[in-house]
């Protein structure tokens, strides 16, 4: 298909292109990009050939399309590392989109006030949304987007993990399962046993919360 242009657009380049900065690169890569007004995505990574794309230490104010489309395959994408974070604000539509592909990483970005979702997953797998679970690892601040911080939809996005992120004032729900049945608000109803299917299998949250205090300990 026709591709709309993209102020930088990585479309099976070749893997391992660096936009931005990345303290890994033994290379001398592009650092600190502008973009402002794009007229479509800000960045655009497309293709399975594109695979190992590092997006960092960009700011993207106010492009027409996302900030950041990562589509057509393209996977082990890195966009952001802690201390060298993406900011995304003012677009259009998502400030970050996934659309396939999977295992790809978002850290230490700061999304907001875009039209759409802060981070939008469809139909992609294994991504990492905030920590790996690591210590040093630094979540995303995402805040006043138009819809959810963070949704995850498409019957075939599984094992997406969205931790340690700054979730806040956005104007539907922070996280969101899309798909099932949902309320007003775009909650999707818990189910018996927790069976059904859909992104991230539509995993249930969680309905009561109860405290009980099982012992005591008197002054010595």
């Amino acid at each position: 298909p026709v591709l709309p242009a993209a102020a930088i657009h990585v479309d099976a380049a070749g893997s391992g292109n660096v936009i931005g900065y990345s303290p890994s690169c033994s290379a001398t890569p592009i650092i600190g990009n502008m973009i402002v007004s794009a007229t479509s995505a800000g960045i655009m990574v497309n293709g399975a050939a594109s695979d190992g794309t590092v997006i960092a230490s960009n700011m993207i104010i106010s492009p027409t399309g996302a900030g950041i489309h990562v589509m057509g395959g393209a996977s082990h994408t890195t966009i952001g590392s802690p201390a060298y974070g993406n900011h995304i604000s003012y677009g259009s539509a998502d400030g970050i989109r996934i659309d396939g592909g999977g295992n790809n990483t978002v850290q230490a970005n700061h999304v907001g006030f875009n039209a759409l979702h802060g981070i939008a997953i469809v139909d992609s797998s294994n991504n990492t949304i905030g920590s790996t679970g690591v210590a040093t690892d630094t979540g995303n601040a995402v805040a006043f987007n138009g819809k959810s911080g963070v949704t995850v939809g498409g019957n075939t996005s599984a094992g997406n993990r969205i931790s340690r992120n700054s979730l806040n004032g956005n104007t539907a729900l922070s996280i969101d399962l899309n798909g099932g049945t949902e309320d007003a608000f775009y909650v999707t109803e818990n189910d018996a046993g927790d069976a059904d299917s859909g992104p991230n299998t539509l995993l249930n949250f969680p309905s009561s919360l109860t405290a009980a205090l099982t012992s005591t300990v008197g002054p010595t």
